[in-house]
């Protein structure tokens, strides 16, 4: 919220939830009279948020639910190397295949395509590399009765896929690790320098339906960025918003310098070949066959 009229309502929809949670809500319903908190002892409903957001505060705390052990980018904030950022722009046909491709031949969502095709891209490049770690940011809670939760809360997660020899797990393979992960939670907190050998993505997709009263949300495109010499803190950093059904802003943020100016017109290539092997070739190796471990296809003649 950016001020105290629209934070007001927040704040009390956050109370009546950690309320009906911490039973509070409950026993007032029931008419069944509460001693009244001791001085300097808050309210069971601020109690209980109070507990989380002194855990979530704490060095590296270990929660029981993987939603719930926040993130905080202070705690993280280690290997920084320069970088160049890039502003990639997709024609509105291939992005529709990335729909159909998802919707039709992997049968998972939209963003779990673009994490596969993201991954698979990184790996073309890279066909050495026998386990990934994806960093991206999720929403803090998401379990079967928070959907009323007013307000969006997000944090980080590292998500490792293990892909082995990526010349023989198939697209297919590779999109089904990605959607169980998803769907399993089996992420984790970032840990010091783990997030500096992992692919940062924030993926933020429209609400183009189930909004009430017919109401859509209205994107602006991006442009493209003003100087490409940028740094980070992890290999390469991705933003992608999606602006209408199929059109979407690629933005990478920053990628290691180390790898040349020139390597975001590399990765670029990939990620198109890939979209297309997704809707086409779904079944085929994530990297061809025929490609060496520098990612440079070898001379079979």
């Amino acid at each position: 919220y950016c001020d105290g009229p629209t934070g007001a309502p927040l704040f009390a929809d956050l109370l009546r939830l950690y309320g009906e949670e911490s039973g509070e809500a409950a026993a007032a319903a029931s008419g069944v009279a509460r001693p009244p908190p001791q001085e300097h002892c808050p309210a069971e409903a601020l109690a209980k948020l109070e507990w989380r957001l002194q855990r979530s505060l704490m060095p590296l705390p270990e929660a029981e639910h993987a939603n719930e052990d926040i993130f905080h980018d202070g705690l993280v904030g280690f290997g920084w190397r320069r970088g160049y950022q890039r502003f990639i722009r997709f024609d509105t046909h291939l992005m529709r295949l990335l729909r159909v491709a998802a919707r039709d031949v992997l049968g998972c969502s939209v963003d779990v395509a673009w994490l596969t095709a993201v991954a698979a891209a990184f790996l073309r490049l890279f066909p050495a590399l026998r386990r990934l770690d994806l960093y991206l940011i999720v929403t803090c809670r998401d379990g079967p009765g928070e959907e009323a939760m007013i307000g969006y809360f997000s944090s980080r997660k590292l998500m490792p896929i293990e892909v082995g020899d990526s010349r023989q797990l198939a697209l297919l393979g590779l999109a089904d690790k990605v959607s169980l992960a998803r769907r399993q939670r089996s992420w984790k907190r970032p840990r010091p320098m783990e997030k500096a050998s992992a692919i940062e993505i924030n993926i933020v997709s429209q609400a183009a339906d189930g909004l009430p009263l017919g109401f859509q949300e209205v994107r602006c495109p991006r442009t493209a960025p003003r100087t490409w010499d940028r740094g980070g803190t992890s290999n390469m950093q991705l933003r992608l918003d999606q602006v209408a059904r199929d059109d979407w802003d690629f933005r990478m943020h920053s990628h290691d310098a180390a790898w040349g100016e020139n390597w975001s017109n590399y990765y670029a290539q990939a990620l198109g070949s890939v979209i297309v092997d997704m809707a086409l070739r779904p079944t085929g190796p994530v990297v061809p066959r025929g490609v060496n471990d520098e990612g440079h296809k070898m001379d079979t003649s």
